[in-house]
């Protein structure tokens, strides 16, 4: 019996319409070592750094680099994100019922804001980011502090979300239950949906 669903961000309640893939080309431009890109990539996502002159201040200390054109480009980014159309739905309807709802994403600071413009704080008032958690999916901590903040043990939760590293293989090494979002359909994972409206009829 479930009593608590921790859903994954992007991909699976909200997505890009208009990706720009920025970030790999400043790394490209600023000449990172395929070490040090993975080294960006996870600062991008486990601390607060608000833009790209913040990131660059981080990562470069005192090297200075125009970034007027990636800021652009985050912000038509940012601005283009939107929720799938069922998620509202979706989530009202589960929390009719009783169910417990939580976040865990990998996410870096300025998207953050979309969760609340966008209303997912209503049905998730206790989210567990990335970028605020110094951790990152897969990593085991941040799946127990996305327990911890729903109240639920993890043989009682179920985590939803589109990576199969992340919000399968991840949740399920921490003792939760898990189910792959596969939107394409191209998983020939066990244990997958399509849609969130088939979690109305899985979870009772």
């Amino acid at each position: 019996m479930m009593d608590a669903v921790i859903f994954d961000l992007f991909g699976t309640l909200m997505y890009i319409r208009k990706e720009t893939h920025f970030h790999h080309r400043l790394f490209i431009e600023l000449g990172l070592a395929e070490q040090e890109v993975r080294v960006a990539r996870r600062v991008c996502l486990t601390e607060n750094l608000p833009d790209i002159a913040s990131l660059l201040k981080r990562l470069l200390q005192n090297k200075r680099v125009d970034t007027s054109t990636y800021e652009v480009e985050l912000f038509h980014e940012v601005e283009s994100c939107t929720l799938y159309p069922e998620t509202l739905e979706v989530l009202d309807r589960l929390r009719q019922r009783g169910m417990k709802l939580g976040l865990a994403s990998n996410l870096a600071t300025p998207y953050k804001e979309l969760f609340y413009r966008l209303g997912l704080s209503e049905f998730i008032p206790r989210p567990t980011f990335s970028c605020d958690e110094g951790v990152l999916k897969p990593e085991r901590e941040i799946y127990e502090r996305a327990l911890r903040r729903v109240g639920a043990q993890p043989q009682n939760t179920l985590m939803v979300g589109d990576k199969f590293g992340n919000d399968v293989r991840g949740p399920l090494s921490v003792g939760m239950n898990a189910l792959l979002l596969d939107r394409s359909g191209l998983s020939n994972y066990f244990a997958r949906i399509k849609t969130l409206k088939e979690l109305l009829v899985l979870v009772q």
